[in-house]
């Protein structure tokens, strides 16, 4: 799910007095062809620029593409039945903490199929917004905000289940995963809240991320799947964070020859 307002500016940002805020405000409302000028930095960013190389197709989109019939149909007949999307991604919260606890009993396969009920979940929930055409986007903070409360059950439970084994590195490791994965969401928001295209590359987004805790869970190699995880989701921060740097050098470079260029309708005194 995605994340109108009439004030100026990124909304949740300061009020709309300061030149910043106005500044953050025009590039939102760039249009496409305005913006391909303004961040024409790399070729992963989706900015509507023909001249660009086009972003690799990540799995999950292809995977979302494929079953997008299918979640059509279940977010229609969910939205017939009177189900709310909000009600969805509790629903998709509840069961991932169930599986957090099962995680921290010890019961890895239990928590796995658990996971596998509650992990598809989080794309329904905006199946059913699409089919009631909602028009706020209270679901897309609501969702986003819920996510990562589950991965923190989730590593809550691992953390627990180790701490009890009285096995340590592993409970360090579980900070480190549980870091990377928020800030691989972190940045792409931040940048998103500057008014900047959004960032989506990398190697460990959080489809990778589910399929990589039911592996670990089902076949019992927690630890195994939890050094993957810990390096490969803060890799991928890394991965957005450059890209980041990138886009916003390419904004600086463009009003830096913006400002530089004579305004229309100045003749200067040379």
């Amino acid at each position: 799910m995605n994340d109108g307002e009439d004030s100026v500016g990124a909304p949740g940002f300061e009020p709309g007095t300061s030149s910043t805020r106005t500044m953050r405000a025009g590039r939102t409302a760039l249009r496409p062809e305005q913006r391909d000028r303004f961040y024409p930095a790399s070729p992963h960013l989706t900015n509507h620029n023909p001249a660009a190389k086009a972003p690799p197709v990540a799995f999950s989109d292809r995977l979302r593409d494929l079953t997008q019939p299918l979640l059509a149909w279940v977010g229609a007949r969910l939205h017939r039945l009177g189900v709310h999307p909000d009600a969805v991604t509790v629903a998709a919260l509840a069961l991932t903490g169930v599986s957090g606890a099962l995680i921290a009993l010890g019961r890895f396969r239990a928590a796995a199929w658990v996971l596998l009920v509650g992990a598809p979940l989080d794309a329904v929930d905006g199946a059913v917004a699409r089919a009631m055409d909602r028009k706020d986007r209270f679901g897309a903070v609501f969702d986003s905000t819920l996510d990562r409360y589950a991965e923190g059950l989730l590593f809550m439970g691992l953390s627990a289940y180790f701490a009890r084994k009285r096995d340590y590195l592993k409970v360090a490791l579980c900070g480190a995963a549980i870091n990377g994965s928020f800030m691989v969401s972190y940045v792409r928001a931040r940048v998103e809240g500057l008014g900047l295209p959004s960032i989506k590359i990398g190697l460990f987004s959080r489809f990778e991320r589910m399929v990589t805790w039911f592996l670990m869970l089902f076949t019992g190699q927690a630890g195994l799947g939890l050094w993957v995880m810990a390096a490969l989701t803060n890799y991928t921060a890394v991965q957005r964070l450059v890209e980041a740097y990138r886009l916003t050098q390419a904004e600086a470079a463009r009003q830096a020859e913006t400002s530089s260029q004579p305004m229309e309708g100045v003749v200067s005194d040379g």
